[in-house]
This record gives structure tokens, sequence and C-alpha cells, in this order.
């Protein structure tokens, strides 16, 4: 009885085994090259993050390729240089020949570009497809969905795409309204723009990240300050700290380089800013804070920004008018 046994238990642990190899567990992120031979794309290089990101990816040993819209804007100094090469392209993120041309062949890309242009009058009457270029339609969206299909169809395995903080907030949010107000609607149309690679993500399988990152500065992060990431809304970090709400750009591109090389950045929306951290105890590496992302599984929710703007507007009208209206009795 006792061969039947062992018989029996071995066939068992064979169907086991046969069984295994037909189960499908949820899909890896794709595997990237070895890092000598990946090459990556960055738009906005000769922006202040963008110059950072590629500076960053040089000296971890990528193969840079730094789109600028005018090659007078950014002469990486060999001093600054790792040992990847940085190849400066001239490109445009609403030139869809100049993006697949130079999209062609890289493994990743990272999108730091973004719009800066104040709002004008004219552009609540003004149809969108007539826009001007700069404006945060054209590069935050339609430039972002031009990224999206030269991307696929070049077999990008990674976007990375660098936002704002502001896009988690809501429509009706006083600081929402007040960066659409003065900046040409421009958290709506980054918003647009990370919608833009979901629905990519869903139709094709790609592998996105999207950093959020709180008010930029120049400045290095202070010894008090700690490191602080969110992960579809949630912290990373059991550490508990006050947020700053702002960050250091050479944090923020760090991350970005980060984020595109881990395995647990695939699919994922990471909100990043500085903590207030006297103590001295809480994470100073993104490394440890990214081991524990996960993927998004909550959908973005749906904002409707021109309603509000409509509402905010209209109740910034009322309150000013009682207020001045208050103000005239007093000295009337």
């Amino acid at each position: 009885m006792s061969k039947y046994r062992y018989l029996l238990a071995l066939l068992s642990i064979l169907g086991v085994v046969h069984l295994g190899k037909g189960f499908k567990m949820n899909p890896k992120p794709p595997q990237l090259p070895p890092l000598k031979d990946q090459q990556v794309l960055v738009t906005g290089a000769a922006g202040n993050v963008g110059q950072l990101v590629c500076l960053r990816l040089s000296k971890q040993g990528y193969k840079v390729r730094a789109m600028v819209r005018d090659l007078d804007g950014f002469y990486p100094r060999k001093e600054e240089m790792g040992n990847g090469p940085i190849e400066v392209v001239l490109g445009d993120v609403l030139d869809k020949a100049s993006l697949e041309a130079h999209m062609a062949g890289c493994s990743s890309c990272i999108a730091c570009h973004g719009a800066s242009r104040a709002s004008a009058l004219s552009d609540w009457w003004t149809r969108l497809k007539n826009a001007e270029k700069g404006h945060p339609y054209n590069v935050n969206y339609i430039g972002t969905m031009n990224m999206l299909d030269a991307a696929q169809k070049a077999g990008v395995k990674r976007f990375v795409r660098l936002t704002g903080l502001s896009v988690g907030l809501s429509a009706f949010n006083p600081f929402t309204y007040l960066l659409n107000l003065i900046i040409s609607m421009s958290i709506k149309w980054q918003y647009m723009g990370e919608r833009a690679i979901r629905e990519a993500a869903e139709r094709s399988g790609l592998d996105y990240t999207v950093v959020r990152p709180g008010a930029l500065t120049h400045e290095k992060r202070p010894k008090d300050a700690c490191l602080m990431l969110e992960c579809d809304g949630k912290p990373t970090s059991m550490w508990k700290s006050q947020p700053m709400y702002k960050i250091g750009r050479q944090d923020v591109a760090n991350l970005l380089v980060a984020a595109m090389a881990h395995k647990r950045g695939a699919k994922s929306t990471l909100s990043c800013s500085w903590g207030k951290d006297k103590k001295r105890e809480g994470p100073r590496s993104w490394k440890t804070l990214l081991a524990a992302v996960n993927a998004d599984t909550s959908p973005l929710p749906r904002r409707f920004y021109r309603p509000a703007m409509i509402v905010m507007g209209t109740l910034n009208l009322i309150v000013g008018g009682a207020v001045g209206g208050k103000f005239l009795t007093m000295f009337g």
C-alpha cells in the first residue's frame, strides 16, 4: 500500500505542476533590455526638470535622447554628465513625424513637457482647434496623445509623465479654480492628458507612471525634511509627517528616473512632496518608498472644470459685491 501512496503523491505533484503551467498570473511588466542598451526619450528636455532628468539618466548609464524645440535650449556640460551619452534632437510634441522618428529605438520615455501660458480673455470664445500652439490644450493634452501614439508604434515599454499635485484636486477646489483662471485651464488639460494615458493603457497594455509633484522649487531638500509619496491616493510609508506641499526639482527628477526603472512603478499614479521631519527619521530614498507602490485600482474621477469655473466665478462676484457694498456703506 505504501508504494501506491508514494505513486499517488508523485502523480498529485505532477498534476499540480502541470496545472501551474496553464495557470495565468497577473501579467508582469515587460522586461527592459540591459541598461547599456536602453535608450530613453525625454521631452521638455530644455526645462528645469527635463535637464535634471537627462543628467540623472546619463549618470546611471542610459542612452539619452533629449528632445527640445530650440537647439540653443540645452547644452549639457561634460562634467555634469555620466557614462550615458546625451543626444540633443529638435522636435515638438505637436509634430507627429518628429515624435515618431525620435521615439524609434527607445525602450522608455519621460514626458516633462508642459505649457506655461497666461490666460487671455479671448480664450472664452476661441475654439480649441484654433488655439495657439502654446495653449495647454495643445501641449498638455494633444501633445500627450501624440506621444502615446508614437510610443505604441515604437514598442516603448514604459511611459512616464510629469503632471502636478493639483490634478488630483476637485475642480471646485479654490486652488484649482485659481490656477485654471490664471494659466489657461492648464490643470484641466493636464487631467485630460492623464485620462488619455489611462485609456491607452487599457487599450494596449502600455505600462505608464504618472508623477504629480507639489510646488516645484530650486531649493535643496532641508535636513529636517523627508520624502513623501502617495500611490493611488494612499501613502506608501507608515511614517506620518505633515506635508510641505512643495518639493525640489532634483528630487522630482530622481523620482521620474527611479519610477521608470522600478518594476512596481508600472501603471501607477504617484503624488510626491517633502514632509516635515524634525527628528530626521523619515524616508530619504525613493527606492524605499517605491517598493511599496501598487498599480492604480481607482479610476480617475470625472472632473467638471467648466461648470466649476462658472460657479466659482459667480460666487466670487457675489462675495466681492457684498464686501464692496459693505465697504461703501462704511465710508459713504
